[in-house]
């Protein structure tokens, strides 16, 4: 399946048997060291039932903690 909606429940299954939980956050190999940076380019996974809008602002919260902006 390509999308899911409103009230559906998805399961992501990958190649290995991995131990993967809400809040974990998902990286190619090439991509285990983070960086700073002021460019971000990322792959969202939007769970949300409102449409995520292109232009809008968001706040970007690796894992379960939101990071510390100076």
């Amino acid at each position: 399946m390509d999308e899911a909606f409103t009230p559906q429940s998805v399961t992501i299954r990958l190649a290995d048997n991995l131990d993967v939980s809400r809040g974990d956050i998902i990286v190619k190999d090439s991509e285990l060291k983070p960086t700073v940076s002021a460019n971000v380019s990322l792959l969202v996974c939007w769970l949300n039932h409102r449409p995520l809008n292109e232009g809008g602002k968001y706040i970007i919260r690796p894992c379960t903690e939101e990071p510390v902006l100076s």
